[in-house]
């Protein structure tokens, strides 16, 4: 098939949610290109937004050559790039090394920069779209035409990589991209994407309502950069200048630290974390790694009885389970009105850490996350965490009340050797919850010492 009467389509490379891309020949100029056919109904929006794309030129940018309409569709021709997706990468490889991430992170960083200038933004940011050529420079592909054209949101394949703004169809803008880049880099330290679910609409949930874990594999340089990257709240995140210094930062391995507004993201908020570090703390063991106290994390319902729920909650309880998270649901009428939720998580050795440190690191990570969270949104208040006593290794609570939902929360998160437990105690009919946590959290962290290998 030959497109526009110069295209000869030689080889299909890919399809995805916006389209179909071929491998192509230009008959005219005897060159080989990549030619993508868009899925929109929209040809006219979609040619005017690759036209706008295509006036970006930038190294680490993808070059697109030429937009044309072929039986009233749209057609984007573009460089044939020798190169593998990041996507792939992971899948292939799993976690990259933190100086690679962050590399990767620039170059797309600053494609990003040259489209916001000219006042475009990309919308689909992620891993299967950044290109890693044959000298591992990374290009950012799909540039103006990744996302669908006809008014609604393109989450087919992606919606874990997508901004909380964009899901709740709020305006978007620079920092929508670069929460997209921040869940990139995520998925390329981890080896997973943040907000990994089994299905599309669990992933949205998540992305809106829950907290990806804390870094397991980054080293805390980058770990809290991309925690403050993913953050729900556009106005917490880090600026793109911001994000340039601090993986800069990481690629030339040293220490980084910058303030938003009043308030420190990670490099301030670890710095104990990083006096850890100077002190000897985070040791390497490759000869023999620490492996840790648990080798998995114990059934999270063994560790309360009903009748001490009952007692932090006041009332009837049933106990649910899901994986290593137990929650225990008081409800009136079919309603939840009250619950306690347990979640643990066993940190393995990994990237030339113990199963200790790993530990450590993940917890400096949760805490700097909870300092970045406290402070007045529209609709919640979240009060500055506040170190505990007598739970484990070491502890810190956190309170907040969400005026929107009338719903008010007690959390407390410790820290026993390479097990973090996190506890929920949150109730609809009353502001009372800081005793139903500290209550469970004493009870689960006394069971707690008497259990692992």
């Amino acid at each position: 098939m030959i497109v526009a009467g110069r295209y000869r389509l030689v080889a299909r490379l890919g399809e995805g949610g916006a389209g179909t891309v071929w491998r192509a020949h230009d008959e005219l100029l005897h060159r080989d290109v990549a030619v993508k056919s868009l899925k929109t109904a929209h040809a006219d929006l979609a040619i005017a937004e690759a036209r706008a794309a295509a006036r970006v030129n930038h190294p680490a940018i993808v070059v697109i050559h030429d937009v044309i309409v072929e039986n009233g569709a749209p057609w984007i021709v573009m460089d044939l790039v020798a190169a593998r997706s990041l996507d792939r990468v992971i899948k292939e490889g799993g976690p990259l090394p933190d100086e690679r991430v962050a590399a990767i992170g620039l170059r797309v960083l600053e494609a990003l920069d040259a489209a916001h200038a000219h006042g475009l933004l990309h919308r689909d940011v992620k891993p299967a779209n950044v290109l890693l050529d044959a000298d591992g420079q990374a290009l950012l592909s799909d540039f103006g035409i990744a996302a669908q054209l006809d008014g609604q949101m393109n989450s087919a394949g992606s919606p874990g990589y997508m901004a909380p703004e964009r899901l709740r169809d709020e305006p978007a803008g620079p920092a929508s991209d670069l929460w997209s880049l921040g869940a990139t880099l995520y998925a390329a330290a981890e080896g997973k994407p943040p907000f990994q679910r089994a299905l599309p609409a669990a992933v949205v949930a998540a992305v809106l309502m829950a907290e990806p874990p804390a870094p397991a594999h980054a080293g805390p340089r980058l770990a809290g950069l991309l925690s403050a990257m993913l953050a729900k709240d556009q106005k917490r995140r880090p600026s793109s200048a911001e994000i340039r210094t601090a993986l800069q930062a990481v690629v030339a391995g040293r220490d980084h630290s910058v303030r938003l507004g009043r308030r420190p993201w990670w490099p301030v908020a670890a710095g104990v974390a990083a006096v850890a570090v100077a002190a000897g703390v985070f040791l390497m063991t490759r000869d023999s790694p620490d492996t840790g106290r648990f080798a998995a994390a114990p059934d999270p319902c063994s560790l309360l009885t009903l009748t001490q729920v009952q007692t932090a909650l006041g009332g009837q309880v049933t106990a649910e389970r899901a994986g290593t998270e137990c929650t225990w649901n008081h409800r009136r009428r079919g309603t939840v009105w009250r619950y306690v939720v347990v979640r643990l998580t066993a940190y393995p050795p990994g990237n030339g850490r113990g199963a200790t440190e790993t530990a450590r690191l993940a917890f400096a990570g949760l805490r700097a996350r909870a300092d970045s969270d406290a402070g007045v949104t529209f609709t919640k208040a979240s009060a500055s965490p506040s170190d505990r006593t007598g739970l484990g290794d070491e502890a810190f609570a956190q309170g907040s009340y969400d005026s929107f939902a009338k719903k008010a929360t007690s959390m407390v998160w410790f820290r026993i050797g390479n097990l973090v437990a996190e506890i929920d105690c949150a109730k609809l009919d009353s502001r009372e919850t800081r005793r139903g946590a500290d209550q469970a959290a004493t009870l689960v962290a006394a069971r707690l010492a008497g259990t692992g290998t």
